[in-house]
């Protein structure tokens, strides 16, 4: 009997246990993602608000915006419109009408033939992507406009435009993911914005066209963000891909390609009309694009920069074509930091293939011109009346039809400095030609090396310069012409009018070069060291060696030229080493002819003026190491009234005096 109950209180204890533990535990013993904090009725795995009770999966936005997602759909402050989903509204034109302030309106695939106007706070987003989600202006006028203070379009194809297909006015702007094209307006065909602050990414803006500026973009007295956008195949009288006016906008990480600016008319904004990829003035900045394959039928194939300060670098610029001149990128009364752009392949059929500046203050610096070409002068790198500074750039196989394979100084005082000229070709001056300079040019700290010239200066060519031409601490080797394949200063007849009817005349050149090296330079007829003609050369501690050509392996002067050396290295010239005709004339003082002879009609300076057979005793001359031996006999033997950087006599060659590195 007692065991009996004892089974039985046993029994009726655990169906005691068993009804217990289907009893919920407390709230706060349950994991953290199942308890339900709120008390709307969603845990907190559910919830993407679990401390908001007005938060939840299926919760409403109301009317107001307050920046909170009720529905956890994602987005704060949003309605959906798609076909069905709202059936109050006949198109999205009305639900843009009817949204409340700051609300972003959610739009499901479809094509909407539209005319939308943003007057106030709003965003319109897909929920697909541009390539489903079209709004077409259907040529009724713009398609998307913005005139209120925070708007916002994302992830729409727009087309259809006529007066742009978006249009930004006195407004605050955010695009992403759209793709605006087959729109027309008088600026800016695809996308325009005036007096507006902007951040546009992502989006693509094709096949626009514009009568005046800006076939995809034209953005006027505008700031903010551009970036990582394409710009494609846009067609404006100027600025194909983009227009930029005043403003502080920055156009980064973009791709502009395959934009035509169509002008040929210089008398529309002068010189600076023009820019197939950009077109660009005030104090804007270009970094990180490409800028390639653009077409201009005036100036600036991919870039016109037009009375701008703004930087430029780290841009590729790249295939681009102007039927005048700068290819790549021309700049018109311009003061821009242009600096570590790849700027290659650009084509101009008159003058700058690389690139041109016009009047104006620009600095060039660490950019590598490339492969670029120009019907006339400046293959690389063309600049004109202007101050500008060019540093430790590299000019690389570019040509020229004239003079400048690499850069050509048009009426200039520019200062060239650390700067690398090699494989470049043109009819004079295949690396740098220099003419009719307006003050004095520095060229210093640089190399020109396997420069072809057809006629004169395989390295260097200077024409008509009144002004002296400093050239120093330059590294000739390798150079080839027909005259002077390592320097040139030649007599090239200036016409002052078109017509050639007035009476011709030039200027008397002069160039003054020190400790610098010119070795292995060909000519194949005279001048392998310097061509001189109707101007003055003068060198002082310079080294020379195995410089060669048939008439004169070393110097020619003629017609009138005249050459002065001093302190200067002239070893193994293969020819003669000295020829002069036309009244040309030549002075040595205290310089060394080794294995170096044939002077002609003048005779041998050698014994007098401390000049002598000296032997240099270069370290490696094949290796391009013309430091003195330690047997030279050109230590200590320059000229006694110039002093080396250690108080001595000088040494001759390109390491002595008191200017020697």
């Amino acid at each position: 009997m007692f065991g009996a109950s004892i089974l039985f209180a046993l029994a009726l204890g655990c169906d005691v246990a068993a009804t217990l533990g289907e009893i919920d535990p407390p709230e706060e013993e349950l994991p953290d993602d199942e308890r339900d904090v709120d008390e709307d009725g969603f845990t907190a795995d559910e919830d993407c608000d679990d401390e908001d009770p007005d938060a939840f999966p299926g919760g409403d936005e109301g009317d107001e915006a307050d920046g909170v997602d009720n529905d956890c759909n994602g987005t704060a402050d949003d309605r959906s419109v798609c076909d069905g989903d709202v059936a109050d509204y006949d198109d999205l034109g009305d639900a843009v009408d009817d949204a409340p302030d700051g609300f972003t309106l959610l739009v499901c695939p479809g094509t909407y033939e539209e005319n939308l106007v943003f007057d106030r706070d709003l965003t319109i987003q897909s929920t697909d992507g541009a390539d489903d989600t079209i709004i077409d202006g259907g040529g009724n006028g713009v398609t998307v406009a913005a005139t209120s203070d925070d708007v916002g379009v994302h992830g729409f194809t727009i087309t259809g435009g006529v007066g742009g297909g978006v249009t930004c006015d006195d407004a605050d702007l955010t695009m992403s993911g759209n793709v605006v094209e087959g729109n027309s307006a008088e600026n800016g065909g695809g996308f325009s914005a005036s007096n507006c602050d902007i951040d546009v990414t992502g989006s693509e803006f094709n096949g626009n066209t514009a009568e005046g500026l800006g076939g995809g973009v034209y953005l006027s007295r505008t700031d903010g963000v551009f970036d990582g956008n394409v710009i494609d195949g846009n067609v404006a009288l100027e600025g194909g891909g983009i227009g930029v006016s005043k403003g502080g906008i920055a156009i980064t990480n973009s791709e502009i390609t395959g934009n035509n600016a169509t002008t040929n008319d210089e008398d529309y904004r002068g010189a600076g009309s023009g820019g197939g990829g950009v077109w660009m003035d005030g104090d804007n900045e270009l970094s990180g694009n490409l800028i390639a394959e653009n077409v201009s039928q005036y100036n600036g194939g991919g870039i016109i920069l037009f009375q701008t300060t703004g930087d430029i670098f780290d841009n590729e610029i790249r295939g681009n074509i102007s039927v005048e001149d700068g290819a790549g990128l021309y700049a018109n009364y311009s003061r821009n930091h242009v600096y570590n752009n790849y700027i290659v392949d650009n084509e101009a059929y008159d003058d700058a293939g690389g690139g041109r500046s016009y009047v104006g203050q620009m600095n060039f610096e660490g950019n590598t011109f490339e492969g670029n070409s120009a019907g006339d002068d400046g293959g690389g790198l063309k600049m004109s009346h202007s101050s500008n500074t060019v540093r430790d750039n590299v000019f690389l196989n570019n040509s020229a039809g004239d003079a400048g394979g690499g850069l050509e100084l048009d009426n200039e005082t520019a200062d060239v400095s650390g700067c690398r000229f090699e494989g470049n070709t043109a009819t004079r001056g295949a690396g740098l030609h220099s003419w009719t300079n307006e003050g004095r040019l520095t060229i210093s700290d640089s190399t020109f090396l396997e420069n072809v010239a057809s006629d004169c200066g395989g390295g260097i060519s200077m024409d008509n310069n009144p002004y002296t031409v400093t050239l120093e601490g330059l590294h000739l080797t390798d150079n080839d012409a027909n005259d002077g394949a390592a320097l040139c200063i030649d007599l090239v007849w200036d016409y002052p009018d078109e017509d050639e009817t007035w009476e011709p005349y030039y200027h008397h050149s002069y160039a003054l070069l020190k400790n610098s090296f010119i070795s292995d330079n060909d000519a194949t007829d005279d001048g392998g060291i310097a061509y001189v003609k109707g101007g003055t050369l003068t060198m002082v501690n310079v080294s020379t060696h195995d410089n060669d050509g048939p008439g004169a392996g070393g110097i020619a002067v003629k017609e009138d030229g005249v050459a002065e050396f001093t302190n200067v290295i002239f070893s193994a010239v293969d020819g003669d080493m000295l020829l002069t005709e036309d009244d040309g004339v030549a002075e040595f003082f205290y310089c060394s002819f080794w294995d170096a002879d044939g002077f002609g009609d003048q005779g041998s300076p050698i014994g007098s003026n401390g000049n002598g057979e000296f032997d240099p005793d270069y370290d490696d001359p094949d290796g391009l190491d013309f430091h003195l031996g330690s047997q030279s006999e050109c230590v200590d033997a320059g000229d006694p009234s110039i002093s080396d950087t250690d108080g001595s006599r000088s040494d001759m060659g390109a390491y002595g005096g008191p200017d020697a590195e």
